[in-house]
């Protein structure tokens, strides 16, 4: 017998929150960046790891390829 599947819960952003969100990262010149981030679903180190090069405007894609970590003192 297979064991049951763990519940998840998921805290999810209100309207106002995510409006608040994306206010505060127009505020700082980051509104693509984090717009994207909610929208996409893709992880933080996939998010500031993504290049130009990484972005196809003609076929509208994005390719996630690579992530960014820490080193031993904690630097991306």
């Amino acid at each position: 017998m297979y064991p049951k599947p763990k519940k998840v819960s998921a805290n999810v952003l209100t309207p106002a929150e995510v409006e608040n969100y994306l206010d505060a990262a127009e505020r700082r010149g980051a509104l693509a960046m984090f717009y994207l981030e909610l929208v996409s679903g893709i992880r933080k180190g996939e998010l500031v790891a993504l290049r130009w090069e990484d972005l196809d405007v003609e076929q509208r894609t994005i390719s996630v390829s690579k992530q960014a970590t820490k080193d031993e003192n904690n630097r991306l």
